[in-house]
Order: structure tokens, then sequence, then C-alpha cells
């Protein structure tokens, strides 16, 4: 699987339009989401690429994979 380029914000919006994440708090750069299976993420956005351990870390924690950002990226 080829490495995947996005940047925080884009993530951000993929994870709420796409898949039913809603935003519960944010303090600083920090965004907490959740959603109604459970599953809960922060992501810190900054405008920049998120780095590959820390997508790694939130495909994770949300269930999802690279080919379902891929897929509305």
């Amino acid at each position: 699987m080829p490495r995947l380029v996005i940047k925080d914000v884009d993530l951000v919006k993929i994870l709420v339009k796409h898949y039913g994440f809603y935003i519960v708090s944010r303090k600083g750069s920090h965004i907490k989401l959740f959603d109604r299976k459970g599953h809960m993420t922060v992501v810190s956005v900054h405008n920049e690429e998120v780095r590959q351990g820390t997508l790694n870390a939130i495909l994770r924690q949300t269930g999802l994979r690279k080919e379902d950002i891929i897929r509305h990226a």
C-alpha cells in the first residue's frame, strides 16, 4: 500500500462527512471526535500533513483503513 498523504483538516472533514463522526470538543489545536459505534479519536490540527504514525493510530482508533480515506480524499 502506498503512503497516504493527507492534511489534518481534510482528514477531519472526511471523518465527519462520510463516516458519521461528530466533533465533541476542541481544546487548542486538538479536536476530539466520536461516532455512534463508540469509536473515539483526537486529531491535532495545524493545517499540515498528518504523519504516518499518527495517521495509523487514528485509523486504528476509528476502525477505518487507508483505502476508506483514499476513496474520499
